[in-house]
C-alpha cells in the first residue's frame, strides 16, 4: 500500500495531467435548467480550478489525509513551543475537511476553519454539528479576494485581525496560486497578535515535482510576504515521507 502522502500527490497529479490539455481553454459554459440557455462563458480563473479539484476530493479526503493530519498534529505543539493548556485562538488554514481541526479541538478556546473549498467545508461543518464541536468555526472564504467578500463575512475577518495565537496550514501554500499568494499571506499575518506563530508543512522541494513546492528560500519569502520572522524550516518526517515544516513568528 503506497503511504498517504505518496496517495494524496499521485491523486492530484493524475488529475492535473488529465486537465493539461484543456488547461488553457476552460470554461464556464454551462445550461441551467429551464431553458436560460448559457449563462457564461468566461474562463476559470486559477483559484476556481484549484478549488474545482479540491471539490472533487472531499468525499474521500479523510481516508487519504488522516495520517498526515495526525502527523502534523503531534508536531505542532513540539516545534511552535505554545502551550495547548492555555488554549490558544487557532486558525486553521486550507483546513479541508477538518481533520486537524478536530483534533485540536480540545485544546484551544477557539478554532477558525477555513478553506477555498465549498465541499469541504459542507463536510467540516456536518462534523461540528455531529460531533458537537462548538469552539469550531468553518468558513468557505478565498482570503486573497475577502475585500470582494459580503460585508458580514469581511466583518468577522476584520475581527480577527492580531487576536490570533497560531495558524496552522498543512499542505496547503504549494497549491495556493501563484497571483494570490502574496495577497493570502497578508492576509494571514494580519490575524496574528504579537509573539502569535505560523506553523506550516508543504511538500518539499527535493520530493515534490509541483513547480511551487516548498524550499527554504520560498518558505523566507512567504514569512516575509505576512510580515513574520522565520524562527525555523526544516524536513521532517511523518506519515511516512519527508515534509518540509516552517515555522515563523509575529514580532511587530
Amino acid at each position: 500500500m503506497p503511504n498517504t502522502l505518496k496517495s494524496v500527490s499521485t491523486s492530484l497529479r493524475l488529475r492535473r495531467e488529465a486537465r493539461l490539455c484543456v488547461d488553457n481553454t476552460i470554461s464556464l459554459m454551462a445550461f441551467v435548467p429551464g431553458n436560460r440557455g448559457l449563462f457564461s462563458d468566461q474562463q476559470l480563473t486559477p483559484q476556481e480550478k484549484v478549488n474545482q479539484e479540491w471539490d472533487g476530493m472531499a468525499g474521500e479526503w479523510d481516508d487519504l489525509a488522516k495520517e498526515y493530519a495526525s502527523g502534523f498534529y503531534n508536531l505542532i505543539w513540539n516545534k511552535t513551543g505554545i502551550d495547548p493548556s492555555k488554549k490558544p485562538i487557532v486558525v486553521d488554514f486550507g483546513c479541508g475537511t477538518g481533520l486537524l481541526a478536530h483534533k485540536m479541538s480540545l485544546d484551544c478556546t477557539k478554532i477558525v476553519a477555513l478553506d477555498a473549498s465549498a465541499k469541504m467545508i459542507d463536510i467540516l461543518q456536518d462534523k461540528v454539528r455531529d460531533f458537537e464541536l462548538q469552539n469550531v468555526e468553518a468558513e468557505c472564504v478565498m482570503l486573497a479576494n475577502i475585500k470582494n467578500e459580503a460585508r458580514g463575512k469581511k466583518t468577522r475577518f476584520e475581527g480577527l485581525a492580531e487576536t490570533v495565537d497560531l495558524i496552522v496550514a498543512s499542505s496547503v501554500f504549494t497549491f495556493v496560486p501563484e497571483g494570490d499568494i502574496e495577497a493570502t499571506m497578508h492576509e494571514l499575518g494580519k490575524m496574528l497578535k504579537v509573539g502569535g506563530i505560523l506553523c506550516h508543512s508543504d511538500w518539499p522541494k527535493t520530493a515534490a515535482r509541483h513547480p511551487n513546492a516548498m524550499s527554504e528560500e520560498k518558505a523566507r519569502q512567504l514569512h516575509k510576504m505576512a510580515r513574520l520572522e522565520t524562527q525555523s524550516t526544516e524536513i521532517c518526517v511523518f506519515a511516512g515521507s519527508e515534509v518540509f515544516v516552517g515555522i515563523a513568528k509575529k514580532s511587530q
